[in-house]
């Protein structure tokens, strides 16, 4: 993961600006120029801050628990649970688009009476507190991950009955 050039160009207009603030403030004829050198820096930092860092930033870290959020609202039926665990941050409930249980860091008690329940359960966190959960949830496999968050759930996405045959074995050439 790299944040592109925004933190080089910040770091090279910063650089710039002290220089030119240093010219025009060592000269008693260019001295009123400080101010515009500095406030120009200033406004070129906010551009390329805004532009180049904010984008990948939003890439990184926001969008990824949005994304799996989604996943798990279209996934889960009327009855099934999605448990958001971690910071608590509720536009994931708008992105999930149905009710989630939400569970602060710290308070991984509150997640085992959903745990027994019948149906399906999904549990979106960020991978770094995943050995936090309750034992109960340590064979549950990772469905997604995206930049260091994960999408856990008691049941695969896909059901097979267990009357149901298994496809043919198909080898190709054959």
């Amino acid at each position: 993961m790299t944040l592109g050039p925004g933190p080089y160009t910040v770091a090279s207009i910063f650089l710039l600006g002290m220089g030119l603030i240093a010219y025009f403030g060592f000269s008693e004829t260019r001295r009123p120029a400080v101010f515009w050198v500095a406030g120009g820096s200033l406004a070129l930092v906010v551009l390329a801050t805004t532009q180049l860092t904010f984008p990948l930033v939003h890439h990184f870290v926001i969008e990824p628990p949005q994304q799996l959020a989604e996943v798990a609202g279209v996934n889960l039926g009327p009855n099934d649970r999605l448990i958001l665990y971690g910071q608590p941050r509720p536009s994931l409930v708008f992105y999930a688009k149905r009710k989630a249980i939400v569970v602060p860091k710290n308070e991984e008690a509150n997640i085992k009476p959903y745990l027994t329940q019948p149906g399906r359960t999904m549990i979106l966190l960020p991978a770094a507190l995943r050995n936090r959960l309750p034992l109960e949830t340590m064979d549950y496999p990772v469905l997604l991950e995206r930049y260091g968050y994960i999408l856990l759930a008691n049941q695969s996405l896909i059901h097979v009955p267990e009357e149901a045959e298994p496809p043919p074995i198909r080898i190709p050439g054959h």
